[in-house]
């Protein structure tokens, strides 16, 4: 039968219950063993330890998977920060070819100086700002040098050697835009005979020929596509005139882009970069300093970021997991100035180095 207890229950010793229980209990924890099935409203433990108590585990790894017992606030965070992969990022910024030559120079993240050489592309390549990058490796695609190319480079973020053939683009094409996922690397639009609006895909881990990945909703030269850890974002460009407009496309499907919104103004010829929340176009033909930002979670007109140290056009664009970096380009001669601005601040981007030569036209990587 029920028994009801409207009074204090002392206990000098151990409680164990085996019937259902209700209600609330204040002491020390010590005396409660053997709670099963209970409908227990609240438990208060005056007692600074709860170590040794049968209702309380102290596990770090989670193993046992108790269905009736409480972890302790210590056990939950070792086990948390056991499986959490420190979100470390990239340490350096590549930029790879352009009108200066095959040259690839490497800059660290931490640290304002000189980039140093780090290697050559296969075959110079300029009008292309289609970088990528996996973990390892950084891919430089397409492009110009007296003929329109299709090939796909690629070079070890970790040694200082010529880089390799990576494949091709399914067709030729030159002032085309690049980003990757974790596990690909995207060409978007550019000229091939025409502006183009076609993206198309290759995996990091297969030398293959690249392969369509749906649209953009212009066909366009000179945009620049900046992404979240899913989508790729493209930014602006010039069809039969400037655009400012922001498309969106999958990572994982082969679609259509959807509208994302507008750039400040129509621009193109600028550089992209990318936090884990928000994009960023920095520079435009001209040359201008802007910096635009937008937020990838929703559809709005993207907002002032500041500005660069100077203005500038046809840069490269290397984002650490804090910072942008806009590197060389055009300010109305050839510039091997790297500009690095936060993107969590609205301020003027400050110097950040030089890159080994001044270049523009070229292609922009993270990682090392």
């Amino acid at each position: 039968m029920p028994y009801e207890l409207k009074t204090n229950l002392n206990v000098d010793g151990d409680l164990t219950i085996t019937g259902s229980i209700s209600g609330s209990f204040y002491g020390d924890g010590s005396f409660l063993t053997g709670l099963s099935g209970a409908p227990v409203n609240s438990i208060h433990i005056s007692s600074s330890s709860v170590s040794g108590y049968g209702w309380i585990i102290d596990e770090d790894s989670f193993a046992s998977e108790s269905i009736s017992k409480i972890p302790t606030q210590q056990s939950v965070k070792a086990y948390i920060d056991s499986i959490l992969i420190p979100a470390s990022g990239p340490s350096n910024g590549f930029t790879s070819g352009g009108l200066s030559g095959n040259v690839i120079d490497k800059y660290a993240f931490s640290a304002n100086t000189t980039a140093s050489d780090h290697g050559d592309l296969s075959v110079n390549r300029w009008y292309t700002n289609a970088g990528a990058s996996s973990s390892t490796q950084g891919f430089t695609s397409c492009g110009y040098n007296g003929g329109t190319l299709s090939s796909i480079d690629k070079f070890d973020f970790a040694s200082n050697t010529t880089a390799t053939g990576h494949g091709n683009n399914d067709v030729t094409k030159y002032d085309c835009a690049g980003t990757n996922s974790d596990t690909d690397g995207f060409i978007i639009g550019g000229v091939s005979g025409a502006s183009t609006n076609s993206i198309t895909k290759f995996a990091f881990s297969a030398n293959t020929t690249a392969s369509d990945h749906g649209d953009i909703n212009n066909a366009v030269r000179w945009g620049n596509t900046s992404k979240s850890s899913t989508q790729g974002f493209t930014m602006g460009g010039y069809t039969t005139a400037l655009i400012n407009v922001i498309d969106k496309w999958n990572f994982s499907a082969n679609t259509t882009a959807s509208d994302h919104g507008d750039l400040q103004t129509i621009k193109c010829q600028g550089a992209a970069h990318f936090s884990s929340t928000q994009g960023f176009h920095a520079g435009n033909n001209g040359p201008t300093d802007m910096i635009d930002v937008f937020n990838f979670s929703a559809n709005t007109t993207a907002s002032d970021h500041g500005n660069l140290s100077v203005a500038r056009s046809y840069s490269a664009n290397s984002s650490s997991t804090t910072q942008g970096f806009t590197n060389g380009g055009n300010t109305g001669s050839v510039s091997n100035v790297i500009d690095v601005y936060d993107f969590t601040s609205n301020t003027t981007a400050s110097d950040h180095g030089d890159l080994s030569v001044a270049r523009s036209d070229s292609a922009g990587h993270q990682g090392g």
